[in-house]
């Protein structure tokens, strides 16, 4: 099974980078590379024989060696990369993208984008500081998360954060889009700091791809760098996150990009544990109700309607495992909950959407900042659940698109605004004075020494 996930896996991502007009730079071809890596980054390497670096054995003999349902969730997974590939080439454009188009910017997107990635910075830091000062010295991710109350403002100042990142990506070169990008270095050192690995990985990557459609293409080879850097930065916080910053033992296998590979392909768990109890159990699928489960529940609760606890509802996407799998500590997967809803049809559909609202992205010719958002905010939602419960994803779309459809009215409005202002000085000719050293002749102040409107764009050429 190993060698057809493989086959399977290299032909989709060639057609999804062939038909692509961002080539490996594509939402799409990124989201592939995602998917595969969390459900197919331990079961390819395993089924070829590899036992080395990222391999624990004992603990995956305990649940990928013993069950039996391990080349169905191989299966499955590879079917869910290909239902990707489907739905992305169906109609996608074959026309590539050298140089990129002139974007549409409002002006609003670097101080908005710094307010949020500094307000999210200084209240992580300002309440962790007050309330529990061992986690900015890098603790364990286990004793952070332990302490529920820090997970929360870990949340609220990551979701700021990520949405800053986006806008600034947007925004032109600027001191304020500088002190932005600051504080989203100060956050993601501070979470790499506690082994908050994903937490930056999908962030770091949406602003890439957000901010690289605003410019030429990077060559081919920068992008497998990238991909490089990025999995021994997994790899090394791995070696830490366990037993924190200040007691970790980094040694060779620190750095080894296949160590990182094989550990996040751990996530298939869920998966596998999912076709163990729905098959021994003869269980009826969900029928969908674990995507608008919070919906359902919030309802609920307006309505004083008695309801479980989120760990105890089965609405509730991965409850079911919290509850059944002794010492689980892994998210989720997105082909669980699909194949929990709808069997192997819904993985199919579910990614085969996913697939089809990737290329829509990537197709968009629009290029205004207000898009680039919404695009950017909806790609980080769909890799985030790669491994995340749906409906964890609803505060990133509700607020990112939120944010977005503001800066769209909002942003033309104020850069209208802003135009007027500048060609406004009080004047029969509604000119604009140029103000500085004047090369011309010293004498009475006319309209010669003035510039019309149309004379702005000539301006520094």
């Amino acid at each position: 099974m190993a060698a057809v996930a493989t086959a399977v896996l290299v032909l989709v991502m060639l057609s999804v980078v062939r038909s692509s007009r961002f080539g490996v730079w594509s939402m799409g071809f990124w989201y592939l590379v995602i998917l595969a890596l969390f459900h197919l980054g331990l079961a390819i390497p395993l089924g070829f024989g590899y036992s080395g670096a990222g391999v624990n054995s004992a603990y995956v003999t305990s649940w990928f060696g013993r069950h039996s349902f391990r080349v169905e969730a191989t299966y499955l997974a590879t079917l869910a990369t290909a239902a990707v590939g489907a739905g992305y080439t169906a109609l996608a454009s074959s026309r590539r993208v050298e140089t990129s188009s002139k974007p549409t910017r409002f002006g609003s997107e670097g101080p908005i984008g710094a307010a949020l990635t500094v307000g999210g910075t200084a209240l992580t830091v300002v309440y962790l500081a007050l309330t529990n000062t061992a986690a900015l010295t890098g603790i364990s991710r286990m004793k952070f998360v332990e302490t529920a109350s820090s997970v929360g403002v870990e949340t609220i100042g990551a979701l700021s954060v990520a949405l800053g990142a986006l806008l600034l990506a947007t925004a032109q070169a600027s001191r304020t889009r500088t002190l932005g990008m600051i504080a989203v270095v100060v956050f993601g050192s501070w979470a790499l700091s506690t082994g908050a690995r994903s937490l930056i990985m999908y962030t770091a990557v949406a602003m890439l791809l957000v901010a690289i459609r605003l410019r030429p293409l990077p060559k081919r080879r920068v992008a497998l760098g990238v991909g490089a850097f990025g999995l021994v930065c997994v790899s090394l916080v791995g070696f830490y996150r366990v037993d924190g910053l200040a007691r970790a033992q980094i040694g060779a296998d620190a750095l080894n990009p296949l160590a990182a590979i094989t550990e996040m392909g751990g996530s298939i768990r869920p998966l596998i544990e999912n076709l163990n109890y729905n098959h021994r159990l003869d269980e009826e699928p969900l029928w969908g109700i674990t995507y608008v489960a919070t919906i359902i529940r919030t309802g609920e609760r307006l309505a004083g309607l008695p309801r479980a606890g989120a760990l105890q509802d089965p609405r509730v996407p991965g409850s079911e495992i919290v509850q059944r799998v002794d010492t689980y500590q892994i998210g989720y997967s997105a082909v669980a909950e699909a194949y929990r809803n709808w069997r192997t049809p819904g993985v199919v559909l579910v990614f085969g959407l996913f697939g089809f609202i990737l290329r829509r992205i990537d197709s968009s010719d629009r290029q205004d900042t207000a898009r680039l958002l919404a695009s950017g905010v909806i790609f980080l939602a769909l890799i985030q659940h790669v491994r995340q419960p749906s409906n964890q994803e609803l505060p990133i779309l509700l607020t990112g698109l939120l944010l977005a459809l503001g800066l769209s009215i909002i942003g033309p409005v104020s850069r209208r605004r802003r135009n007027e202002e500048n060609a406004g000085l009080p004047s029969t000719e509604r000119a604009v004075f140029i103000s500085g050293p004047s090369t011309r002749a010293a004498g009475p102040v006319t309209t010669d020494n003035y510039l019309s409107p149309s004379d702005l764009p000539t301006l520094g050429s």
